[in-house]
């Protein structure tokens, strides 16, 4: 008959680290080394007697003989599911332009800058041939842009004002772009000109100074993708979202400019819609030929000029009633033009996110410096 063990006995004595425990575990840890020794002499996998019934101390016995507190298990709350992988990864929040309700209205930078130019398009440029006012100090890296770079990039915001989210990559048509700025051919050749527009687009880039808003920096299009019959787009949303909220927006007939046979006149018709002022003095000759960018010499502007105003009274009497050109010296940059505008004037909406407010100088009280 197997003797119960007690805690005298030397074999069955509790190691060191159960001294602390009480009674009743204590002779619960010996019953279970009691088994293993047995079980280890008789080569048995397992003891087979049952193990002594111990009943837990009450939590009066507890307090009294435990010499160290137990440790609580935290239990996981049942009510918690298992995270799924929208927990994980959770989807980006959807990007939506500022004036997604006013297709037709464009930043000021656009037009009041040399960004897109009256000249021919192909030539590389760096950032010292951009003229601009002072007040944007332009700076621009890439292929010079036209003004029928100019009307797809505008048909791209539109585009891109009328999607779920602006910073996703958005399915074009070539074809619908050409239709939104008006062309009439549908040929290859065309639809061809106009990805090579998006390609020009895609690597312009940009950076302004927006007033107290600051510099921003990004370019026209992050991306133009084009295979498998299909093309895509995908809009620097930062850039242009600053652009959109920090810039004055000014409302554009993108049609009747690109009605106009000239590029001289298409960028006369965009910087009179964004100019209310009379020009009394006249503009300076020089001052319109660096800002438009046209190539040609400066003596054979005036001519060019004297055609496009032409063509914009024709065209777009709203802005240009007559004009007159006076003469100066044979280069031509010293000439003055006089304009006699429209009843049209300038249509547009000032920045709808407000700058920051100017941080005011602490002024130090008087007294002894310590």
């Amino acid at each position: 008959m197997t003797r119960k063990p007690t805690l005298h006995d030397g074999e069955y004595l509790a190691p060191e680290d159960d001294w602390d425990l009480p009674v009743a575990e204590q002779l619960a840890a010996a019953a279970e080394r009691h088994q293993s020794d047995t079980a280890r002499r008789t080569g048995l996998d397992a003891f087979p007697a049952q193990a002594p019934t111990v009943q837990p101390p009450s939590p009066a016995q507890r307090s009294a003989t435990s010499l160290v507190p137990h440790a609580r298990v935290a239990q996981r709350p049942s009510n918690i599911s298992t995270p799924t992988a929208d927990d994980l990864f959770p989807k980006a929040i959807p990007v939506v332009l500022p004036f997604r309700d006013k297709l037709d209205y464009f930043p000021a930078l656009a037009s009041r800058t040399g960004l897109f130019q009256a000249g021919r398009f192909g030539v590389e440029r760096d950032q010292a041939t951009v003229h601009s006012p002072e007040s944007y100090d332009l700076a621009f890296a890439g292929e010079a842009l036209t003004m029928r770079d100019k009307a797809i990039w505008e048909a791209c915001i539109q585009i891109a004002k009328g999607a779920d989210d602006a910073a996703a990559e958005i399915e074009v048509s070539l074809l619908g772009i050409g239709r939104r700025i008006g062309a009439h051919n549908d040929g290859g050749r065309a639809l061809d000109s106009i990805w090579s527009s998006l390609k020009r687009l895609a690597g312009a880039h940009v950076s302004v100074t927006l007033g107290s808003f600051g510099r921003v920096s990004g370019c026209l299009l992050a991306e133009a993708r084009r295979e498998n019959g299909g093309c895509w787009i995908r809009l620097d949303h930062v850039f242009t979202a600053r652009i959109l909220s920090e810039d004055t927006q000014f409302k554009m007939d993108s049609a009747r400019r690109t009605a106009l046979k000239t590029l001289v006149g298409q960028w006369m018709h965009d910087y009179l819609s964004t100019h209310g002022k009379t020009y009394k003095d006249g503009l300076d000759m020089l001052y319109l030929r660096s800002l438009c960018g046209h190539p040609c010499p400066s003596r054979r502007f005036p001519s060019i000029m004297k055609y496009a105003l032409a063509d914009l009274a024709l065209g777009a009497p709203q802005l240009v009633q007559a004009f007159d050109i006076q003469k100066g010296t044979l280069k031509g940059d010293e000439w003055k033009i006089h304009i006699v505008r429209g009843a049209e004037m300038p249509v547009f909406e000032q920045p709808r996110r407000h700058a920051p407010a100017p941080t005011a100088k602490k002024s130090r009280r008087g007294g002894v410096s310590l």
